[in-house]
């Protein structure tokens, strides 16, 4: 695998709960995502956006413990979300939710600076995924081999 960004030295927020910032275009998506990182992760606050712009404007004031993003974001295209994402947020860890298991993908979103891939659908590797950024390691879903 390719050198991973780690997260190991990233502070979690004050509170006790992860504060997540999630990315999604598919506003049903969104949404879903939303309600099952609070209730499977007791996750608060959940910042749920459907672009990247309002999400970039969010990170200048704030630091989640860890971003959710999908690749297919309009006026972005495919791994150079992570890219941007990362350039605004150093620090915090970054989880790819996509659809699309292209090993291209991949190490074009961990060379980008992710700290893990998820394939959408996989809600307890969501999860998972989650709970691993949080303690800096990095993780891929199952079903990829990079």
């Amino acid at each position: 695998m390719s050198a991973v960004t780690t997260a190991s030295d990233v502070p979690r927020s004050s509170t006790t709960t992860p504060h997540i910032v999630v990315i999604e275009d598919d506003d049903n998506l969104l949404q879903t995502y939303g309600v099952f990182l609070r209730h499977f992760l007791s996750a608060e606050p959940v910042k749920l956006f459907d672009a990247i712009e309002p999400a970039l404007e969010y990170l200048r004031d704030a630091t989640p413990d860890i971003i959710l993003t999908d690749l297919s974001l309009p006026s972005v295209e495919d791994a150079g979300v992570v890219s941007i994402l990362h350039d605004a947020a150093p620090d915090v860890p970054i989880l790819v939710i996509s659809g699309s298991s292209s090993n291209r993908l991949v190490r074009e979103s961990l060379d980008g600076g992710a700290i893990g891939y998820v394939l959408k659908g996989k809600r307890s590797e969501i999860v998972e995924g989650v709970e691993a950024a949080l303690r800096g390691e990095s993780y891929l879903s199952g079903e990829l081999s990079i």
